[in-house]
């Protein structure tokens, strides 16, 4: 019997999973992480879930992009983690409840790639997502989502050229010293963590990378400040985010139990739990933030899994607007972006992107 990427995903994930048809959860009490045996969705989680869904299709402009608001013009970074969301609930551009809409998606971007191969801009304007991430930004979120949907479609052979394409063009931007940004981003250590996960993300669904990995990990891990157990003054937002771009290095080099990391991880868990300051000041950057560090801590499991996703889930849902939305504070100023990327945490339990095992 040939089974669909989400039926495989159900049938080893770490939790039993029903297939879904356009929800996101299941309704039986079956979400229950093995380890803890907790409710990972609630009933609040549910609501700000539809919520969010409903204002995300909102977004999508008519040629099947998203901009960075509502009726804003259509840009591949925001268009990509509104396609990430929604395969997060096991929408695919085949199967499940917003097909339709990720069809789109996927086409806009492969569009978007091939205006890349013809003329060098992925994008005709430049984003607020480049302005923080630097300018190659967009190909690495288009990478992520083009390489969970590869064999999601009938045009698998088209997809994984463009994925190809994707992952030479962020290798030639990569640095000397591993990185992506350190010359033309405000936070580059969040920037190169997306090119690492980017590329590692073209590999791990079979595509070729000439970049390399290992180098953009060292300088993360290298680089990674120390949080330290208050938030302090200043810009607080990039000690939390280079912190969480090395730490999820290190865990998925299996160098947890690392001094550095336990350190790391035990001084954001104390910040997060204690304050609200990292959700009710957030930008874009920590609606990212807070998706990374759930996937790598999903993978762990444990006490520190549910402490965690209990704590970032509900504030998560304290700070969503009435109309469903998230809104980005500083820096990433993005609805669509900081939506998107919260919506990711939100259904992360479903364990349906590959992405998450990388």
């Amino acid at each position: 019997m040939n089974l669909t990427r989400r039926q495989a995903l159900s049938a080893s994930a770490a939790i039993s999973l029903p297939l879904l048809t356009g929800s996101a959860w299941s309704n039986k009490g079956n979400n229950k992480n093995k380890d803890d045996k907790f409710l990972e969705f609630t009933a609040a989680s549910k609501k700000a879930i539809v919520r969010g869904n409903k204002w995300m299709l909102k977004a999508i402009n008519r040629d099947g992009g998203a901009g960075t608001d509502i009726g804003t013009q259509s840009e591949a970074a925001c268009t990509s983690v509104v396609g990430m969301a929604f395969l997060s609930q096991g929408n695919t551009p085949s199967e499940g409840k917003y097909a339709r809409q990720q069809k789109k998606i996927q086409r806009f971007l492969l569009n978007r790639t091939n205006q890349l191969r013809s003329n060098g801009q992925l994008q005709t304007v430049r984003s607020v997502i480049e302005g923080d991430l630097g300018p190659y930004a967009p190909a690495f979120f288009t990478t992520l989502y083009l390489s969970q949907v590869m064999g999601e479609s009938s045009n698998v052979k088209e997809t994984k050229s463009a994925v190809q394409y994707l992952a030479n063009y962020i290798s030639t931007g990569q640095l000397e010293d591993g990185s992506w940004g350190t010359d033309n981003a405000w936070a580059p250590l969040l920037a190169t963590a997306c090119g690492w996960l980017s590329l590692r993300a073209a590999n791990f669904a079979g595509v070729k990378v000439h970049g390399s990995s290992k180098a953009a990990g060292n300088f993360l891990i290298n680089r990674m400040p120390r949080l330290g157990t208050s938030w302090g003054r200043g810009s607080w937002y990039h000690r939390l985010y280079g912190t969480a771009s090395g730490l999820r290095v290190l865990y998925s080099l299996e160098k947890e139990n690392e001094e550095k990391a336990k350190t790391a991880l035990s001084d954001i868990m104390k910040l997060v739990e204690s304050s609200n300051k990292a959700f009710g000041g957030a930008g874009g950057e920590e609606y990212l933030t807070f998706h990374l560090l759930t996937e790598m801590l999903m993978q762990e499991g444990g006490p520190q899994w549910r402490t965690w996703y209990e704590t970032v889930r509900d504030k998560l849902i304290k700070v969503q607007n009435k109309d469903g939305s998230w809104t980005g504070h500083h820096c990433i100023t993005s609805r669509t972006f900081s939506t998107a990327c919260a919506m990711m945490t939100l259904t992360a339990p479903n364990r349906y992107l590959p992405i998450s095992q990388v």
